[in-house]
């Protein structure tokens, strides 16, 4: 008898987090899914949080200046560790989307609290629509950053 209720308590756990995978998928319009991820990296970059910056980030990842997706998570790591405190901001000039692929213009700026701005660009950053998947399970699509043009950091 307790094995009926064990495979029951099973199945409805399975069930109940299949239902949770489903429900909780992105379905928001491609726009508002680059704009989250915008927000997302600035979040994670003000928590100092590396998995959470790096997770956007394509494995594909590689620019002009030279970085790929090894030298630029190193870049991130290295500076996530500065210990004075800092704060950054993005904000969205242009976004175009055209299919699984995307080009946004964005403002970025980082600053330490008790001096002024010590990075400003406008970059253009390219995007791709790659498979991943949602809750371990789910298979999904996100937006992912491919290349970054006028990083201006080549020198690092």
């Amino acid at each position: 008898m307790w094995r009926t209720g064990l495979w029951v308590a099973l199945i409805t756990c399975v069930l109940g987090y299949l239902i949770w995978a489903f429900a909780t998928l992105d379905r928001s319009p491609d726009a508002v899914q680059v704009k989250s991820l915008v927000s997302s990296i600035v979040k994670a970059v003000q928590d100092r949080n590396l998995p959470g910056v790096v997770s956007h980030i394509s494995r594909s990842y590689k620019d002009s200046e030279g970085f790929n997706y090894d030298r630029l998570w190193a870049l991130i790591a290295e500076a996530l560790r500065i210990e004075r405190p800092f704060d950054v901001s993005a904000r969205i000039i242009s976004i175009k989307i055209d299919g699984t692929r995307a080009k946004m213009l964005v403002d970025a700026r980082a600053w330490f609290l008790d001096e002024e701005v010590v990075y400003q660009r406008n970059l253009t950053v390219h995007l791709r629509k790659e498979p991943a998947r949602h809750a371990l399970i789910m298979p999904t699509r996100v937006w992912r950053i491919i290349r970054i043009d006028g990083l201006g950091l080549a020198y690092y």
